[in-house]
Formats: C-alpha cells, sequence, structure tokens
C-alpha cells in the first residue's frame, strides 16, 4: 500500500498543487495527516490568542490525482480506516463556537488510549475518528478551513471508517485532499472536534462518468446524506433539503410534493459544522434511511 507523508500538506484546494499521487479506481493508499493546528497545539499552555484564522487552518494531505475522473464527473472515495496518532486536542475561543460566555481561551490535551480519549481521572470519552476536511478541487482555489460544494471544512460526524463520499469533479484528476480528523464529535462541531494527527485508509471506488451532483453525498450502510453549506443556518437547511429531495425523487419516481411528506416523516436534519453560527457559515446534513423504500432503490447509487 503506497503512502502521502503528513508533511505533504496544502493550505489550498487549488488546481495548481501539485499532485501527491496518483491512483487508479479501485487502489487502496493511505493519506497520513497532520491535526488542525499542524503540530502546534501540545500542552495545555499553548492557546490560540488570535484565535483560528480559516484561510490558514486544517492542512490537508495531497491531493491525490484520480486518473480517468475529468469535470463533469463524480468520484466515490471510500474510508476504509482512521488511525488515530498521538494525543488530541480541544481549544476554546471566546468568540468562536456556540457558547461565548467565557472570557479567556483555554486548550484541554487528551490523552487517546486504545478506544478511549482521557480527559481526567473521572471522565473519558469513547473516539469516533472521522475526517473533518475531505474534497475534491474546485475551479478557483479555496482555503482548507472553508467548505462547499466540493465539499472542504464540514465536518460530518459520519465521516469516519465504512462511509463512503461522493463528490463533484470540477477538474482533471479530481485532485482529492483530506485532513482536519477528529478523534472524536458531537453531532456539529460545537467550538472544536478533539483535534489529532491520523492515517486514513482509503481508495476511489468508482469515477461516475457523466454524472456530477449538487454537493457532497454521504453513503453508509444504512443511510443516505447530502451535505450543504450556507452563509447562515436557514441556507444550509434549505439547500441540504433540496438537495436531498432531488436525490429520491429521482431514484424513488415521485413528486416534489411527495418527497416533502416523505422527509417530513423520515428525513433528519443534523448540524455538521456549528462552529461559526453567526460569524461564518454553517453546514447542514439531510439523512434518509434507505430501509423506507421496499424495492431496494436507495440501496446504491
Amino acid at each position: 500500500m503506497r503512502k502521502v507523508r503528513r508533511d505533504k500538506k496544502v493550505y489550498m484546494f487549488d488546481k495548481d498543487n501539485k499532485p501527491a499521487i496518483e491512483v487508479e479506481v479501485g487502489e487502496i493508499f493511505m493519506l497520513e495527516t497532520q491535526d488542525a493546528q499542524d503540530g502546534k497545539v501540545t500542552s495545555p499552555e499553548q492557546i490560540l490568542y488570535d484565535g483560528v484564522d480559516l484561510d490558514h487552518v486544517n492542512p490537508c494531505t495531497g491531493p491525490v490525482y484520480v486518473k480517468g475522473a475529468e469535470p463533469g464527473d463524480t468520484v466515490v472515495v471510500e474510508i476504509i480506516d482512521i488511525e488515530c496518532v498521538g494525543n488530541g486536542f480541544v481549544c476554546i475561543l471566546p468568540d468562536d463556537g456556540v457558547l461565548r460566555d467565557y472570557t479567556k481561551p483555554y486548550t484541554h490535551i487528551f490523552n487517546v488510549k486504545g478506544d478511549k480519549a482521557i480527559f481526567d481521572d473521572n471522565l473519558e470519552i469513547p473516539i469516533k475518528p472521522l475526517i473533518g476536511t475531505i474534497g475534491t478541487t474546485p475551479l478557483e482555489p479555496i482555503p482548507t478551513g472553508r467548505s462547499g460544494i466540493y465539499g472542504g471544512n464540514f465536518d460530518s460526524p459520519t465521516m469516519g471508517a465504512g462511509a463512503k463520499l461522493y463528490l463533484p469533479v470540477f477538474v482533471p484528476g479530481a485532485l482529492v485532499q483530506a485532513g482536519d480528523c477528529h478523534a472524536a464529535q458531537g453531532d456539529s462541531e460545537f467550538s472544536m472536534g478533539l483535534e489529532i494527527s491520523t492515517n486514513i485508509t482509503m481508495k476511489i471506488t468508482e469515477v461516475i462518468k457523466g454524472v456530477q451532483i449538487p454537493g457532497p453525498i454521504i453513503e453508509r450502510a444504512d443511510t443516505w446524506a447530502t451535505i450543504a453549506t450556507g452563509d447562515t443556518i436557514a441556507e444550509a437547511v434549505v439547500e441540504a433539503s433540496k438537495n436531498m429531495a432531488d436525490f429520491i425523487i429521482e431514484r424513488l419516481d415521485i413528486s416534489m410534493s411527495q418527497a416533502a411528506v416523505i422527509l417530513s416523516c423520515a428525513g433528519n436534519l443534523k448540524f455538521c459544522q456549528a462552529a461559526g453560527i453567526d460569524i461564518y457559515t454553517s453546514t447542514i446534513r439531510m439523512e434518509i434511511p434507505k430501509t423506507i423504500d421496499k424495492l431496494g432503490r436507495l440501496d446504491s447509487f
């Protein structure tokens, strides 16, 4: 299995980035990733006094050139495993996140052992590693701290081992990159995820020719989820919902009104990224269970 070292990092989704590796469809490879602050936070004394600069955060490993992927296609990225490396941290910043009722920044270091992240002698958190930032490369350069229809910093807690991520292709080779992994995160990046370095084992399972989706779609064994980013929560909610409505309309051969009924009864709107609420963009996902259709029309893309 070929590996891309964590020093092969970029801070932009940029078509001018030189590929770190070229892969065939079906080839398993590993991306070694650095944490969201590039290894700069290793003790409680290391505090992000100046906050988080979204234009210089979340170093991504790559990009990965996918042979055969062309603009107008969709690539399918399968996450096989995410191994946490070293300790993790969360930094709390007065002007960031949802809670802001504190005046000083605070850093908490977690000792990650096996399947637990140790908060203190009495509190431990089960780890469930996920990729916070992953995407294809758009036509115009965009910092890795941002998100959009290409993917990016969308922080879905479902983006862990076993997930398949469908992404639109805008440039030859797709130029996929990933980083900003979390050892654990609630259903929303509330302030930060539990930031940590990782080794991601993954593969491109398919290039769907001539099909370009309107934004990221996550498939898990039992669910589909459409991901959308908006300047406001309302914008993201509408976009994620509209994309899911279109998704099930096509597969179930139903009307928009019928899709609204289905999503009202079985759809689940969930936060992915809320840390920037009222400051910068938020990201929402709309989930639907595959099991609602007895004919299996939601079993595959």
